[in-house]
């Protein structure tokens, strides 16, 4: 047993390492080949290239580079070499050869891949694949995918369709993925994370198999990979109607026979009565972003809470997270920077303790899930305003158990430094924070005696607050946010009652041009908003008599508000922002 086993490790050490892919090759520069270029001597190698241009070149360089070359070479026998490849490529290979570098231009992208299949150059196809990532874009990514499967390896090919399947919808609607083919729109469509809901998958499927003509048995074979069951049965009717679909009945399309086995009404007999349906629960796909909402004052029990939960726009649910904070928050600041989570001030209620106004900054490393916490402000700041700008968080007002602040002042997460920043004209907390062009915006608030209606902004470079304009409403406990060149102030507290009207305005140079835009579905203060996918969604708050767990969500393009699901637990002072699967696994903040 012992030989045995020691035969086998022997045998193990002797093999050799695995041949690396082309795209893994490290790309050097070879010095002595570009003095050697550089001389302009030692010619031993004539090439002529398919549009009749010819090179004086060095065989060892160009043979070292270009497998094909030198095999081309081995079978001719001629002095002169002729190459199926023009001029502008052949110069590209010669710089390479010569150099170890060369430039990509989009002009000649597919003629270099050719050249490089062809002539078997494994570094120029690993500097075309690096072109192709640089240059990578929703609006190119199909056709650079097209072109990876064609030519190049498997690791570029899924980094590029990747990409495609966590912004599907966004390539669907600038109508690219239209030139996807049968086999690629299986492979991306088949997988958990191709974020986009099964009723606008189905629908574009058929736009899709129209507009490429597509044979009812390979439009079947793609059809198998959307998730029937969880389309609503209104949208599976009206879909599985269209001729196209009909057209597969014959060839029993597993997913489309097991949604019509959760859709279909049973028909009521004797036999039948006491039987239900059995269907295969499919899995919901992985979205591409959530929503997250962090800490609050919560309603059972009621006070500052640690709870964190995410909005699944696929599901269309909240979920509740493994995740909580590490000690009880409300009226903070939440901003991302990086793949970080920073949870700024805020109170606790702090039991037998008593009150405590924070002037933490606590940390959530969205690739770890684990929290730290980092230098705390110079003031307790609660119901602060808190902007993320220039890769830095601004802290403005808030109020720290005795006074409202002016003061502002700014974080480093490189530096894990706050430094004081101009104080604006107004004391002010539980008033609204933006950005929008580099400028901040402090809106409305609350002095301690008084609910405003100025707002005030810091441009960039500025060393002074000034008062910009004024909301037609006095709003306290309000929220705001930026959508695309307009500014949304929503909600708030007159000072006598909860509000859901929305004042909205374009910045202009001196004032705000106001806008008309419908009220919110509730009344609500202290709530949470942000921007998601072009629309505004709104979460929980405070509307009379109690916290709500209320959610609605406005489309600008509709100009309407619409509910959603409710969150799990009522919040008033919550937070709520976007992350995306650029920032953290999705798969685990939903799970």
């Amino acid at each position: 047993m012992e030989t045995r086993t020691s035969r086998k490790i022997l045998t193990a050490s002797k093999r050799s390492a695995p041949k690396k892919c082309f795209c893994q090759i490290e790309l050097l520069v070879c010095i002595n080949y570009a003095a050697l270029r550089n001389g302009d001597k030692f010619h031993d190698l004539q090439v002529e290239t398919s549009d009749g241009a010819s090179f004086d070149v060095h065989f060892l360089p160009l043979a070292a580079l270009a497998v094909g070359v030198f095999e081309s070479y081995q079978k001719s026998g001629d002095a002169i070499l002729r190459l199926d490849v023009s001029a502008d490529v052949f110069k590209t290979i010669l710089s390479l050869a010569y150099t170890g570098c060369c430039e990509i231009r989009e002009g000649e992208l597919i003629s270099l891949l050719m050249a490089g299949t062809s002539l078997n150059i494994p570094s120029l196809l690993a500097h075309c694949g690096q072109y192709l990532l640089k240059d990578l874009s929703l609006f190119n990514a199909v056709d650079y995918y097209k072109l990876s499967n064609k030519y190049l390896c498997q690791h570029i090919s899924a980094k590029i369709e990747f990409l495609i399947k966590r912004n599907f919808e966004d390539i669907i609607q600038n109508k690219s993925a239209l030139r996807l083919s049968s086999e690629e729109m299986a492979s991306i469509i088949s997988d958990d994370e191709t974020s986009i809901c099964e009723t606008k998958l189905a629908d574009f499927l058929l736009r899709w198999s129209k507009c490429n003509g597509i044979e009812d048995y390979t439009f079947g074979t793609v059809v198998e990979f959307v998730r029937f069951t969880n389309i609503a049965q209104e949208d599976f009717f009206r879909i599985t109607n269209h001729q196209e679909m009909q057209n597969l009945i014959g060839f029993k399309v597993e997913s489309l026979l097991n949604g019509k086995r959760k859709h279909d009404g049973p028909i009521r007999t004797r036999q039948t009565a006491k039987k239900t349906r059995r269907f295969n629960v499919e899995k919901t796909r992985i979205p591409n972003a959530v929503i997250m909402t962090v800490g609050g004052w919560g309603s059972i029990p009621p006070g500052p809470c640690t709870s964190i939960e995410t909005y699944d726009y696929i599901a269309d649910k909240w979920e509740k997270t493994d995740l909580s904070l590490p000690s009880n928050r409300a009226y903070h600041g939440l901003e991302i920077i990086d793949r970080k989570v920073y949870v700024i001030g805020g109170y606790d209620s702090g039991g037998f303790g008593g009150p405590v106004y924070h002037s933490s900054i606590m940390v959530l490393d969205l690739e770890t899930l684990e929290w730290k916490e980092k230098t705390p402000m110079e003031h307790k700041r609660c119901y602060v305003g808190t902007v993320a700008i220039d890769g830095q968080i601004v802290a403005i007002g808030g109020h720290d158990g005795v006074v409202r602040h002016r003061s502002v002042e700014v974080y480093d997460p490189k530096t894990n430094i706050w430094t004081p920043m101009p104080s604006t004209i107004t004391r002010r907390s539980d008033m609204a924070t933006v950005v929008h062009n580099h400028v901040i915006y402090t809106i409305g608030g609350f002095t301690g005696q008084e609910v405003l209606t100025s707002i005030e902004i810091l441009r960039p470079n500025s060393d002074s607050w000034s008062f910009y304009d004024y909301l037609a409403t006095p709003r306290s406990g309000v929220n705001a946010v930026v959508l695309g060149d307009k500014i949304y102030v929503l909600g708030g507290f007159d000072g006598t009652m909860r509000l859901r009207t929305v004042e909205c305005f374009s910045p202009g140079a001196s004032r705000g041009v106001f806008h008309q835009v419908p009220d919110m579905i509730k009344r609500r203060s202290n709530f949470a908003a942000t921007v998601f996918q072009g629309k505004i969604y709104v979460s929980g708050g405070y509307s009379d008599p109690t916290v709500c767990d209320d959610c609605e969500v406005y489309c600008p393009v509709s100009n309407t508000w619409k509910e959603l699901p409710d969150l799990n637990l009522a919040k008033s002072a919550i937070r709520q922002l976007t992350v995306t699967y650029k920032d953290a696994n999705i798969n685990h903040l939903i799970n």
